[in-house]
């Protein structure tokens, strides 16, 4: 499409921390990916993945996982060990909780080999977003989402799981 400047293959998937009370959320993504996040900007470490097992954090992640480069963190979930490339500065956004893998190993850690969950898009012109959208809802299969609505949707998501985790809790103290 010549409107698109980037096309980013990206893969969101949640592990679900019922015994901790939260859903640690994985985003597999390539260097497409990152050149999508202009944002980024690391507070320690690097903003690129450094090997195959490395994990960039977001700030709140990693506060909460308390690591920093260099660290290694456990996903017993997943059965795999990432070190620590990179700990965001803070930025405001969603990326603030979100633990960031190669695209090919949250492929390979959760079972989706060759597969994808969404595709971020950036336009050279934003101004071209109603067309561009239209264009796109003509692929068969596609859902199209801004990233206002998806992180409507992403927080949406978060207060079901947290939602569905203190229920868990209630039922157990009965």
């Amino acid at each position: 499409d010549p409107d698109v400047a980037i096309a980013a293959p990206l893969l969101i998937a949640a592990v679900p921390r019922p015994d901790q009370g939260r859903t640690d959320m994985f985003v597999g993504l390539d260097e497409h990916g990152i050149a999508l996040k202009t944002w980024w900007k690391a507070a320690s470490g690097a903003e690129r993945f450094d090997t195959d097992n490395s994990v960039i954090l977001g700030a709140d992640a990693a506060q909460l996982e308390m690591r920093a480069p260099g660290d290694l963190l456990s996903s017993p979930e997943t059965k795999r060990t990432l070190k620590v490339a990179g700990v965001l500065r803070h930025s405001g956004t969603s990326d603030d909780s979100l633990f960031f893998i190669p695209l090919r190993t949250a492929q390979a850690m959760f079972n989706s080999k060759n597969r994808l969950t969404a595709v971020g898009i950036r336009l050279r012109e934003p101004s071209a977003l109603s067309q561009a959208s239209a264009r796109l809802q003509r692929i068969p299969g596609a859902q199209v989402v801004t990233q206002t609505e998806m992180m409507g949707t992403f927080l949406n998501i978060l207060g079901t799981v947290r939602t569905l985790l203190q229920s868990i809790g209630l039922i157990a103290l009965c």
